[in-house]
C-alpha cells in the first residue's frame, strides 16, 4: 500500500466519520421540520404547475412554506451543536479582531 492509498483511506474514514456525526447531531433531530418544508415546497410548485398549465387562478391559500422554513431554521439555531459551533466561531472571530 503507497502512499496515496493509505491517504485516501484515511480521508475515507474521516469523512465518513464526519459524514455519520452531521447527521447524527444536525439532520436527525430536525427530520420532520425538513420534511414538512419539502412537502410544503412540492406542493407550492405543483400548485403553481397546474395553475399555470391550466390558466386558472391560483388558490387563494398556498401552502405554507415561509412559516416550515423559519420553524425549521429556528429548530437547527436551537440545537446543542449549533450554538457550541456560534459560541466557538464568535471566540475565534473575537480573537482575530483583537490582533
Amino acid at each position: 500500500m503507497d502512499y496515496s492509498e493509505l491517504h485516501a483511506l484515511v480521508l475515507a474514514h474521516i469523512l465518513m466519520y464526519n459524514f455519520k456525526s452531521v447527521r447524527r447531531d444536525f439532520i436527525l433531530p430536525v427530520n420532520k421540520e425538513r420534511r414538512e418544508m419539502v412537502g410544503n415546497i412540492i406542493l407550492y410548485f405543483s400548485t403553481l404547475a397546474s395553475a399555470f398549465r391550466l390558466k386558472a387562478p391560483l388558490p387563494p391559500y398556498l401552502p405554507p412554506a415561509e412559516e416550515s422554513r423559519e420553524r425549521l431554521v429556528r429548530l437547527h439555531l436551537s440545537l446543542e451543536i449549533t450554538s457550541r459551533c456560534h459560541t466557538s466561531f464568535c471566540r475565534s472571530t473575537q480573537s482575530e479582531n483583537s490582533i
